[in-house]
């Protein structure tokens, strides 16, 4: 998915949404999903990209792309954890 739409940041972060939503129902975790698969697989693509906080660079992409890994987390916990 992100060989697809990697060409751009808004795509990254859609293949990114994409990926968390395929994976909600079948890795309930939020834990296992996102701390374990998401936002390494996120941090990865990011320092590829050039966006390291250790140089500074965090805002170039970074910062909004882990920002949208986390809100995705959130949603798709709330879609289909317990009582969602």
């Amino acid at each position: 998915m992100v060989s697809a739409f990697g060409k751009t940041t808004l795509g990254l972060t859609y293949s990114l949404v994409f990926g968390e939503a395929l994976l909600s129902p079948a890795i309930p975790s939020v834990a296992a999903r996102a701390g374990g698969i998401f936002f390494p697989l996120a941090k990865a693509l990011c320092l590829a990209c050039g966006s390291d906080p250790d140089k500074g660079t965090q805002k170039k992409m970074g910062a909004y792309v882990m920002k949208t890994c986390f809100q995705t987390t959130t949603v798709s916990s709330a879609m289909w954890g317990p009582g969602g």
